[in-house]
């Protein structure tokens, strides 16, 4: 597939994409990844609408290929990260973020990602650390503050 057949489905998806994360939409992106999994455009609208759709698992493995090839698209390990964890899938959710901090250690939306990954894992004491590293940065930090609270509430300190 060429790019311009490539171009000319993601405009055909657009025009099924009223509302984020249509199925027919989804389908003929579907389609044209199949064919062409290097088009950037394609990658980041696939990743997009499968997250809108709540398909977390396919959106993660998508962003995670796409990351791994694109290593400059870093935003894109985050993405993996955050959709392995909204699909349940802590351990890779983990191993996800844990290789983007590796990369950059202080980027605040992976550490509370990683402190909210770390809690489901009943890993408190990182989940803390986690949480102690993203509100130096922003002390007002809404995620980093709710888990905060969870852990308080468990006596985590």
């Amino acid at each position: 597939l060429d790019m311009e057949e490539v171009d000319a489905m993601l405009i055909e998806a657009r025009q099924f994409q009223n509302k984020k994360g249509n199925p027919t939409a989804i389908e003929i992106l579907e389609n044209a990844y199949r064919k062409s999994r290097n088009h950037i455009q394609l990658n980041k609208t696939l990743v997009n609408m499968h997250l809108h759709a709540g398909n977390f698992r396919r959106a993660a493995k998508i962003a995670e290929t796409f990351s791994e090839t694109h290593p400059n698209e870093f935003e894109y390990i985050y993405i993996a990260s955050f959709a392995y964890k909204r699909a349940a899938l802590f351990e890779k959710a983990l191993e996800t973020g844990e290789r983007l901090k590796l990369r950059f250690p202080d980027m605040l939306k992976n550490l509370s990602n990683l402190a909210e990954i770390y809690f489901y894992l009943k890993e408190y004491k990182k989940s803390l650390e986690m949480i102690r590293r993203a509100l130096k940065q922003d002390p007002e930090n809404i995620r980093a503050l709710l888990i905060k609270k969870k852990l308080a509430a468990l006596n985590v300190k």
